[in-house]
């Protein structure tokens, strides 16, 4: 988890303690869409083992699996939970293995596969594997190719709960040619304490506390290598994480400056469709002719698009900047890139474009705030998209519960996935 860095140490040996907060009334999951062409309905029970199911996320991960008459979990006595001997036969024993530990137990989980062993699929929850190119990345709907890929894969790195708010942003923008991939961003976030794990939470249940902190000065973060690897940036943002006095949920923001950020060409209102070289890892090329650009396809059928005005004559760049003319409707193009990738998909989803919209549907808190908390015990993640115009900024925000999303429920997504299962199994 992202805020493993406040407390270090094994994230497993402790008692289960109780996260959850009551979520937000105006959350709704949109309609279920029909399984996809891979779910086999008649698979036989999988057998799964959760090594570091005493931690907070495999907790969450067992309380997940529990229930299911399709999943058959293998338990070590507790005396035997750090025992390699034990834990390598119940590895090489599953069809699946889900590592819920700290970065260098995960290494030394995944060394205990047997050499012969090609059918086992791992699905690593720590930071160890995320960058590793033998190693799916497991966020599925970075494009179609990735949940190909993860299903396709026997090693499988779940994402970190701030990386996935972050590339849940940059990776549509990036690869539809909105954002430069030479972009120097800033990101904030904040998280409820559960992300540091048991220490932790042991301290925000327990002695005074302070009611919030910022933390990561060092500015480098565990989780940057994957943001940027993902996001289809050339390099990292500086990332300014905190913790609040709450247990679960977390608002990851990305602030955009049209004319730094940017490609010239989006910003202008051309609508340029993305090259090769601004496409996130996992992105493919597509296979047929598109429109002009994925967020302009999406626009024609917006109803946030405004009446179409005559196109002014091209302006020389000789010309003061502040009288050419320079597309307000930017705003309505990024978040249109955004609804355009995520249209097909059941766990993200793109909200309404702008304060007025979100009052009227009831997604603030009195009509003024936007709780980190409202998807708790979900998996499913919101953005949202907020512009000036005038004074060519934009934010970008995701909401998601850093628990589930950004950790258990991700997990589970993944092995519903790599089992060729309805991934939306347990997650609802």
């Amino acid at each position: 988890s992202g805020l493993a860095l406040l407390a270090p140490g094994p994230a497993f040996g402790y008692p289960m303690l109780s996260l959850l907060l009551a979520s937000s009334p105006s959350f709704t999951a949109r309609p279920l869409p029909p399984p996809r062409a891979h779910c086999t309905p008649d698979v036989l029970m999988a057998a799964v083992f959760i090594d570091g199911e005493a931690g907070t996320t495999g907790l969450q991960v067992r309380g997940r699996l529990s229930t299911r008459d399709d999943i058959d979990l293998i338990t070590l006595p507790e005396e035997s939970r750090k025992d390699p001997a034990a834990r390598a036969e119940a590895i090489n024993k599953a069809d699946a293995v889900i590592l819920c530990l700290p970065d260098a137990a995960a290494i030394e989980a995944a060394a205990l596969v047997a050499a012969d062993n090609d059918r086992t699929v791992l699905i690593d929850a720590s930071t160890a594997h995320r960058t590793n190119a033998e190693w799916a990345y497991g966020f599925p709907e970075l494009s179609g190719a990735q949940r190909s890929k993860i299903a396709a894969s026997k090693r499988i790195a779940n994402p970190g709960c701030y990386a996935t708010g972050f590339i849940s942003l940059l990776g549509p923008l990036v690869g539809a040619g909105a954002v430069r991939r030479e972009a120097r961003l800033v990101t904030s976030a904040v998280s409820g304490y559960s992300g540091g794990g048991n220490p932790l939470i042991a301290v925000y249940e327990g002695a005074e506390h302070e009611p919030w902190g910022a933390y990561g000065f060092s500015l480098s973060h565990k989780h940057l290598p994957e943001m940027a690897a993902f996001s289809g940036l050339d390099r990292p943002p500086i990332f300014m994480p905190a913790v609040g006095d709450f247990a679960q949920g977390m608002v990851v923001s990305v602030p955009l400056h049209y004319d730094s950020d940017l490609e010239p060409a989006f910003a202008e209102g051309e609508g340029v469709g993305p090259s090769p070289a601004h496409r996130p890892l996992g992105h493919s090329p597509p296979a047929r002719p598109r429109p002009r650009s994925l967020a302009l396809a999406a626009l024609a059928t917006s109803p946030y698009r405004r009446c179409p005005r005559p196109r002014r004559p091209r302006q020389s760049a000789a010309e003061p900047r502040a009288s050419r003319l320079l597309a307000p409707q930017v705003g309505e193009r990024l978040h249109a890139a955004l609804a355009a990738h995520y249209a097909d998909e059941h766990f993200v989803s793109v909200m309404s474009l702008g304060e007025e919209a979100w009052k009227e549907e009831g997604l603030l808190e009195r009509g003024a705030f936007l709780r980190p908390d409202a998807l708790n015990d979900s998996n499913h993640l919101q953005i949202f998209v907020y512009c000036n115009d005038a004074a060519r900024t934009c934010v970008v925000a995701a909401r998601l519960d850093n628990l589930g999303k950004g950790a258990s429920g991700a997990a589970v997504q993944n092995l519903n996935i790599a089992l060729g299962l309805d991934e939306r199994t347990s997650l609802e």
